[in-house]
């Protein structure tokens, strides 16, 4: 990262974190250890130089601190909070300094005589994961991640290296394009958009799916995917990705189709994921991005590839379609074929290795018309 010190130009400096994303060094860039940081349980920063003397600040202008959030000085110094993107925290006190915004689960509010499940991280709306600082994350305010994330243990241990799924990119966009026209269709109909897009619809917890994935990718490619590491795996605009993190793109996609608001969306995902065992920083990506559309895929093709641990070379291209679960729409848990050519059918590959060409990511959203 960059930092600025008082008495120098720009220089390049690089922290060293521990389990939490703490920054406990930074070094220079030739490796020489320029200042350290300790924390107390819930953050309260302690400076060191780099033979672990006492500093009363910071020398590097260095604001990124406790679970790498910012520390923001207010007040005269009197008063120091660390932000957590929906909400601060107060490192003295342990807690946050706003109410979870999440509030009470939309799924859980006529639950009244078991309270506990109607907040997602209990009914004390200000408690700081749990109050266990040590083993749980909140990098956006609003729910609990373990500590660590999955893929960074995945990735730093691959050692079964093998061969990515088959690539998706063309039976996705696909997917997207049939899913938009016939939701334009039924949500001329307001009381099925509004059952689509509530609690009925795509917010209920078995709501949506790209059903397809829950079918194995074997007899139909062969040796795609091979190797422990990705079994879950599939190929999209060019990178090796979770399939079920590309599942919350399409999440983010309808989403976008049905009006909701991005902030109401991702306290959902954050929902879904603080509790499952994947990497629910991804999910959150992806979600963004469906929901974004156009080239903002590439933030998470960037963050969450698995292409240290599987190999994209020469898999073949999926040529069947891909099938998506909408719950409250007319047409049942498969969403219709729509013809590709304009004269009623489909035009079809003749076998799934056939090679094709892959658009990129913004020319495929502007097909489906955004």
């Amino acid at each position: 990262m960059l930092v600025i010190p008082a008495q120098a130009g720009i220089q390049t400096y690089y922290f060293l974190h521990d389990h939490l994303y703490s920054p406990d060094v930074l070094i220079n860039s030739s490796g020489t250890v320029v200042e350290r940081y300790e924390y107390d349980a819930y953050g309260t920063t302690h400076f060191m130089d780099p033979g672990f003397g006492n500093r009363t600040a910071t020398q590097y202008g260095v604001t990124t601190l406790f679970t790498g959030r910012t520390l923001d000085t207010i007040d005269s110094g009197a008063l120091k909070i660390s932000y957590y993107r929906h909400r601060y925290t107060d490192p003295f006190t342990g807690r946050f300094l706003q109410e979870d915004p999440i509030g009470i689960l939309l799924e859980n509010q006529y639950r009244f005589f078991k309270p506990l499940s109607q907040y997602m991280d209990g009914l004390s709306l200000y408690q700081y994961v749990f109050s266990q600082p040590t083993n749980y994350l909140d990098p956006r305010g609003l729910s609990v991640a373990v500590v660590p994330p999955p893929r960074v243990t995945r990735l730093l241990f691959c050692q079964c290296k093998g061969t990515c799924g088959p690539d998706i990119t063309h039976e996705f966009y696909d997917l997207l394009r049939r899913t938009r026209i016939y939701l334009h269709q039924q949500f001329q109909d307001p009381a099925v958009k509004a059952t689509v897009c509530g609690i009925g619809g795509i917010y209920h917890p078995a709501g949506w799916d790209i059903s397809s994935f829950f079918n194995p990718w074997y007899g139909y490619v062969g040796k795609y995917p091979s190797g422990k590491a990705c079994q879950e795996t599939v190929t999209f605009a060019g990178s090796c990705v979770n399939k079920w993190e590309l599942n919350y793109y399409y999440f983010g996609f309808l989403n976008r189709l049905c009006g909701n608001s991005k902030k109401f969306m991702q306290g959902f995902v954050h929902l879904w994921t603080a509790t499952r065992p994947d990497d629910p920083y991804c999910k959150s990506l992806f979600a963004d991005a469906g929901y974004e559309g156009g080239g903002s895929i590439s933030c998470p093709l960037k963050e969450c590839s698995m292409d240290k641990c599987c190999s994209t070379k020469n898999v073949p291209k999926w040529n069947q379609l891909l099938q998506g679960k909408i719950a409250g729409t007319p047409w049942g848990d498969e969403t219709p074929v729509i013809p590709r050519d304009g004269n009623g059918r489909r035009t079809r590959r003749k076998s799934p290795t056939d090679t094709i060409s892959t658009p990129s990511a913004t020319d495929e959203w502007e097909l489906l018309g955004f």
